[in-house]
């Protein structure tokens, strides 16, 4: 067993008092087999996506995150176009024409939910971390 710890300063819950954040540990998963059901849903959103064009970045699911970052960042002293929003970065490869990779089931898992969701979403293999 590992822990982690996550931090949320100040500053975020002024600014943002009603955000929610979850954190979901998977035990026992085997991050090594395949997963077919997966990359046929990874295909679908990504088409769906790619259908629903452009203009989806305009969403506010897209638009306020990006708002987000690029304070951030520009409070950090750093360009605000070097950091998007994993959600934001996955949909821009996908409707450039690109698919995105199969990289291992559970990365694959979180992108196809990121971008069907519009959230960003990410992961760690804790064993790894451990």
């Amino acid at each position: 067993m590992c822990g982690m710890k996550f931090k949320r300063t100040d500053e975020f819950i002024e600014a943002h008092p009603s955000a929610i954040e979850y954190v979901v540990v998977a035990t026992g998963v085997n991050n090594e087999i395949p997963g077919k059901s997966i990359l046929e849903r990874m295909h679908a959103v990504s088409t769906d996506l790619r259908q629903r064009g452009r203009n989806v970045l305009s969403e506010s699911r897209y638009t306020r995150w990006m708002d987000e970052y690029r304070r951030i960042t520009e409070r950090a002293g750093l360009k605000s176009g070097d950091y998007l929003p994993s959600h934001v970065a996955l949909a821009k490869r996908v409707l450039s024409g690109k698919d995105l990779p199969n990289i291992n089931p559970v990365v694959n898992f979180y992108n196809t939910y990121s971008l069907e969701y519009g959230v960003p979403i990410g992961g760690e293999n804790m064993v790894a971390l451990y």
